[in-house]
């Protein structure tokens, strides 16, 4: 697959404890995203648990919070993603 960089997606609708729950998937990944952001007035979830369980794992895990209906963060994305191509494979453009 060429797989080089790994990133979680945590959702806030789905809870704050998946890195407890799959450590594994913590440990390997270089960035965690937390999505849907815009619902967090509305969850029960709590992106500073999230990212201290997640930095327990891997302390040097990215933490990029977005939410696509309003773009919060996708540039923040975007330009985390073009770094690592960068980083990577060097730049081309």
């Amino acid at each position: 697959l060429g797989e080089h960089v790994r990133v979680v997606l945590v959702s806030t609708t789905e809870g704050d404890d998946k890195p407890g729950k799959y450590p594994k998937m913590f440990r390997t990944s270089q960035a965690m995203l937390v999505s849907k952001v815009d619902l967090l007035p509305y969850v029960p979830f709590s992106v500073d648990s999230v990212v201290a369980d997640a930095r327990r794992i891997q302390g040097q895990i990215e933490v990029l919070e977005v939410c696509a209906l309003t773009g919060q963060g996708i540039a923040a994305w975007c330009a985390w993603l073009t770094e690592q191509r960068e980083r990577l494979v060097g730049r081309r453009y």
